[in-house]
């Protein structure tokens, strides 16, 4: 019997699914930059840390592979 494949778990907590109008489906993340130092970086550095985005593309595959999709 062959054995199932372990979801990353690191991954799990930093990517989630979203679906598309289309039917498809994306994957969110979390963009990068906002855990320290907030004090020295600009108002609209923060601003645009808020928003989540899409997984480009390129990564998807690899996100997909730790994720068992």
């Amino acid at each position: 019997m062959a054995n199932k494949q372990k979801t990353n778990r690191s991954a799990l907590k930093r990517f989630k699914l979203k679906k598309k109008k289309n039917g498809g489906v994306a994957l969110i993340r979390n963009k990068v930059g906002r855990r320290h130092m907030m004090r020295n970086k600009t108002k609209k550095t923060k601003r645009q840390g808020r928003a989540a985005m899409e997984v480009v593309s390129s990564d998807f595959k690899k996100v997909a592979l730790l994720l068992n999709l």
